[in-house]
C-alpha cells in the first residue's frame, strides 16, 4: 500500500475515533447531569 495513502486512512480513522470519543463525552455528561438533577433527558439515537 502506498504511504501517502496509508497516512491518509490513519488520519481518517483518527478523526472518527475522536468525534467517537467526542460523542460518548457528551452523551455520558448529558446523562449525568440528568441524573443528578433529577429530569430526564429526551435521548435520540
Amino acid at each position: 500500500m502506498e504511504p501517502a495513502l496509508s497516512e491518509a486512512e490513519n488520519v481518517l480513522i483518527d478523526a472518527r475515533e475522536a468525534v467517537a470519543n467526542a460523542s460518548n463525552f457528551l452523551w455520558n455528561f448529558l446523562i449525568i447531569i440528568s441524573l443528578n438533577t433529577k429530569h430526564t433527558l429526551p435521548l435520540y439515537f
